[in-house]
């Protein structure tokens, strides 16, 4: 079964389990819990063919058309419920994935069982924290990562231990969104840019939005993997970006504009919040407050 429909007609107990995790996540960051918005992240959990693209474009980041052309032992960081580690398995690829998510980790087990993999698969995802793997050095071909970094707030660490299990000669391949432009995608809003705690909070009151997800998400950018990863001796084989605005997807070369709400310590946030949702009830919110900048990046161990 391949279709996201056949498999929830196999398993209805989990597909109610996702739903449960995907409601607890709209009440977090205050989403709406129906329509387009709910169904496109209810997906990510339930269709099996969700990170199909993520194996698809391999070849081209790393310049390889045969990088996936034999048995890889590949290890997705941050797996959620397994959906790139159940599809590499079924490729014929020895994969693995972590999550520190014991909600998501379960799910994964119970997608298992209801597509009736085999048996031994079940412990390919497991709970681990990406700051301290326990696998050894130079274990895998191929770390990935799909929207993870952002959650990390070690990242250093994280990058350390990645690179440290990749085999000299394998890849990375890691996808996150960039904080550089002024839009969060948790809270599917406009947030100005690097935005300090406190000033979080009361934008989220202005926006009437809840608090919890505020400490969910790290600000991380492209450039600043980038660096690190260099730092931690590997060779940058390809950095896209893309911008997700208005349901589209447009290429992008990475450049930001300038943010004009940049706080002073007595700004009034509530006016600056109130305008901006008049301009998006306008249709006429700038473009940098409804743009997700996300980075992939593709790099080599040397």
């Amino acid at each position: 079964m391949t279709s996201s429909a056949a498999f929830t007609s196999v398993s209805e107990n989990y597909l109610a389990n996702a739903r449960s995790y995907v409601d607890a996540d709209c009440r977090r960051y205050g989403l709406p819990s129906s329509g387009p918005l709910y169904q496109n992240l209810l997906a990510y959990l339930v269709n099996p063919d969700a990170h199909d693209f993520r194996l698809g474009e391999l070849p081209g980041l790393t310049g390889d058309p045969g990088v996936l052309s034999q048995p890889r032992r590949i290890l997705d960081l941050g797996c959620g419920p397994g959906t790139l580690v159940w599809k590499a398995l079924r490729c014929g690829h020895d994969a693995h994935g972590i999550d520190l998510s014991e909600e998501k980790i379960a799910l994964g087990k119970l997608w298992s069982r209801a597509m009736d993999l085999p048996a031994e698969w079940e412990g390919r995802v497991r709970i681990e924290d990406g700051g301290r793997l326990p696998y050894a050095g130079e274990t895998f071909d191929l770390v990935t990562s799909y929207h993870v970094l952002e959650h990390v707030a070690d990242l250093p660490s994280v990058l350390y231990e990645a690179v440290r299990v990749t085999k000299r000669g394998g890849w990375l391949e890691l996808r996150a969104p960039d904080y550089r432009m002024s839009y969060d995608t948790h809270y599917c809003m406009a947030w100005p840019r690097f935005m300090p705690h406190a000033q979080a909070e009361k934008w989220c009151d202005a926006m009437m939005r809840p608090r919890d997800g505020i400490g969910t998400f790290y600000y991380v950018t492209g450039p600043q993997v980038i660096s690190l990863l260099e730092s931690l001796g590997c060779r940058v084989n390809a950095v896209v970006y893309r911008e997700h605005r208005d349901g589209r997807v447009f290429a992008s070369d990475g450049s930001i504009t300038a943010d004009p709400a940049i706080f002073a310590p007595d700004a009034d946030v509530t006016a600056i919040a109130r305008e901006l949702l008049r301009l998006q009830a306008e249709n006429r919110l700038p473009a940098i407050y409804k743009t997700c900048l996300e980075f992939t990046i593709a790099a080599q161990r040397l």
